[in-house]
């Protein structure tokens, strides 16, 4: 098995990149992470909005808007959770 070194930049995209919102972050600079990641080919972004209690999931074929209200985050990879639970 090959050691992972801290220090080295990591090749390639990674299948999911998970983006917390901060209200200090600059929505140009998120916009642009974004894009860089679905550029270098992530499968999808996950964009968390405590504040809105929203999730903004990325795809190259688009985004789609999750309110906590009864939804539930779901990932290819049997992953599931309720938004209500997570943002409470």
């Amino acid at each position: 098995m090959r050691e992972i070194d801290p220090d080295r930049r990591i090749q390639g995209a990674p299948a999911l990149a998970v983006e917390v919102v901060s209200p200090t972050d600059p929505a140009e600079d998120l916009h642009h992470r974004v894009e860089q990641y679905l550029a270098a080919g992530a499968g999808a972004v996950w964009v968390f909005y405590p504040g809105a209690r929203e999730v903004h999931i990325f795809r190259a074929s688009g985004v789609t808007v999750l309110r906590a209200a009864d939804a539930v985050l779901e990932d290819r990879r049997s992953f599931s959770l309720s938004l209500t639970a997570l943002f409470e």
